[in-house]
């Protein structure tokens, strides 16, 4: 009998293995990186040694005329924690304990939405940020996006982007305006305020403002900005509530498909991106984890799509369950979309680095005065990074 209850034992526990594993459980070896990000993270099915850096990859800030950057990837391997197996004592406790693992495992996985119905969605959550400078200013005009993440209007986009709201004042007052379109084609909806931009993206890549090709590796690369007013137009109603996609708190995994939306312009001229701007959105599946040296997945690739242009630097990539999985930050340079590879930040990274920058954790923070926050950023953070990049500019 106990031969019988021990072998049904090992049939349950191998069901509920191979139930994990399907599930995107299964815990993954971990080699070290070398000393140059991002490194490639491969799965535990096909495990590599560290090996010299390949070749350099050009990857481009999607919302600039000519911008590139170099990265040296490594391989390595993505790690999983293993939690402590529990005692069972006998077969009817372990099978209800498989029953209440794999059903936790169930409401963590929210199910796939509708095509049509997600395409809506997260299309409905994705602005268009167009920075205009005054003739005094010595920046270019840019169009970006950004990803509507809160039902009081917070969007997130690159802090490449957002780096335009520190210069709005400079030389003069109000000489660069920047505000929030939405629908296809996009129409002027939402005046917008810099709530927070990572100091350390501004530490190292200040000395860009005025490159003719920035580069960057999509490190710290964020930054965060709240609607604070409306813009009359025609057929653009005001939300009691915006649309928004929660932010996933997990990161993703190779080979899951995900929906890429954003407002591309880099076939346009500046007249039609002024009047004539649609918003695109591809599907995609993930082909590559990246981290930046800490064993966890910070950047991922998404391969070329229609989204792969410049100004879709700060769209979405959201998973099939509706959820924002990341932001968009950079692409490789190619004749043709197809053969471009695009990047993004994994929201896991960004509420990281987010609570490293900022002190507080992401969820707190959304849950205080914003406007008091954007206030406080303004008067005690902004004037320091506003002036690492003046210096740059006058000199």
């Amino acid at each position: 009998m106990f031969l019988l209850i021990k072998s049904i034992l090992g049939i349950g526990i191998g069901i509920l293995t191979t139930l994990f594993v399907l599930l995107g459980m299964s815990p993954d070896k971990a080699l070290a990186p070398d000393v140059s990000p991002p490194a490639i993270f491969e799965g535990a099915d096909s495990p590599k040694s560290p090996s010299a850096a390949p070749s350099t990859t050009t990857v481009a800030l999607l919302e600039s005329a000519d911008d590139a950057e170099d990265t040296s990837p490594i391989k390595k391997t993505n790690t999983a924690d293993e939690g402590a197996a529990p005692l069972i004592d006998n077969y009817m406790e372990s099978l209800q304990y498989a029953l209440d693992a794999l059903e936790k495992i169930k409401q963590q996985q929210p199910e796939a939405v509708p095509e049509q119905e997600l395409n809506e969605r997260v299309r409905g959550t994705v602005v268009n940020i167009l920075c205009i400078p005054k003739g005094e200013s010595k920046l270019n005009p840019i169009s970006a996006s950004g990803v509507i993440i809160d039902s009081r209007g917070i969007i997130i986009t690159n802090a490449h982007v957002a780096q335009y709201f520190l210069l709005k004042d400079y030389p003069s007052r109000g000489v660069i305006t920047c505000i929030a379109r939405t629908g296809s084609p996009a129409m002027p909806a939402y005046t917008l305020e810099l709530l927070f931009l990572p100091p350390s993206w501004i530490a190292k890549n200040a000395q860009k403002i005025n490159d003719t090709r920035p580069t960057g590796n999509g490190e710290h690369d964020y930054a965060f900005l709240r609607t604070s007013g409306f813009i009359a137009a025609a057929g653009i109603p005001v939300p009691a509530e915006f649309p928004y996609l929660p932010v996933a708190k997990s990161a993703p995994n190779l080979g899951d498909a995900t929906l890429l939306a954003g407002y591309p312009a880099g076939f346009l001229e500046g007249n039609t991106i002024q009047n004539d701007l649609y918003a695109t959105s591809a599907y995609a599946h993930i082909q590559q984890l990246y981290t930046f040296g800490n064993n966890m997945v910070d950047l991922f690739s998404i391969g070329g799509s229609v989204v792969a242009q410049r100004g879709s630097s700060g769209g979405a990539v959201a998973s099939e369950g509706g959820a924002l999985v990341g932001v968009i930050v950079t692409s490789s340079d190619a004749a043709s979309t197809a053969n471009r590879d695009l990047r993004a930040l994994s929201t896991e990274y960004i509420i990281r680095d987010f609570e490293a920058e900022r002190g507080v954790s992401l969820a707190e923070y959304l849950g205080r005065n914003l406007a008091e926050e954007a206030r406080l950023f303004e008067s005690n953070i902004a004037p320091t990074l506003t002036q690492a990049l003046v210096e740059v500019l006058e000199n």
